[in-house]
Parts: C-alpha cells; sequence; structure tokens
C-alpha cells in the first residue's frame, strides 16, 4: 500500500515506525509502500495500516 508523505524527515520517521510495527516498509518518490510482514487479508490490513498510522499521527502530535 503507498502512502503519499511529501516530507522527507516525517516520511523516514514513519518508515521506522512502521518497521517497528512489522511491515515491510521502504521509501518511493514522494512517499512509502509498507506492507503486513503476516497479512490476513486486504481489508483487514489496509484498516490496520489506517490503524498503525493514526498512532503514529498521535506520537507526532505529542512530540511538537
Amino acid at each position: 500500500m503507498f502512502i503519499r508523505i511529501s516530507e522527507p524527515d516525517a516520511r523516514k520517521r514513519l518508515l521506522a515506525f512502521l518497521r517497528e510495527h512489522h511491515y515491510l516498509a521502504v521509501e518511493e518518490n514522494d512517499g512509502l509502500s509498507a506492507y503486513p510482514l503476516n497479512p490476513v487479508s486486504d481489508r483487514y490490513d489496509r484498516l490496520a495500516l489506517l490503524s498503525v498510522i493514526n498512532d503514529w499521527e498521535t506520537s507526532e502530535k505529542g512530540t511538537s
């Protein structure tokens, strides 16, 4: 799944966060691609990724 995130520092932080949460994540152009290491189904995996991204956004707000 592709995640568009143009700010390079934020992209690196999200990349590390996803890897800590068991995703294969790689940088691509203006974003990154993330895949769960133990996929369940497309729908579940997409919802789980959204949840992890929401957690990351919350943690980013807490560090600002």
